[in-house]
């Protein structure tokens, strides 16, 4: 579904075909986080469960912000 919204973002010139795009892809998005979500919190032990979802949701989230950061840091270095 991310696939496809960015495909059809690349190629299309349409407000509208745009919006339902990023609101599909969008919907993607949060189901598969969803359903990484479900499927650590079933794989780990009932007494360690609460540990490993908090992991990782750490290291998910600092993995999103370090990617950014580093995926911006070219064009901190050629700013003015």
């Amino acid at each position: 579904m991310c696939a496809i919204c960015c495909l059809s973002l690349a190629f299309s010139i349409s407000l509208v075909v745009a919006t339902v795009a990023l609101t599909l892809g969008g919907a993607g998005w949060v189901v598969t986080w969803t359903r990484l979500d479900v499927s650590v919190q079933l794989s780990s032990p009932r007494w360690g469960a609460g540990r490993t979802l908090s992991i990782y949701s750490a290291l998910s989230s600092g993995g999103i912000a370090a990617g950014s950061w580093l995926g911006g840091w070219p064009k901190i270095i050629r700013s003015p």
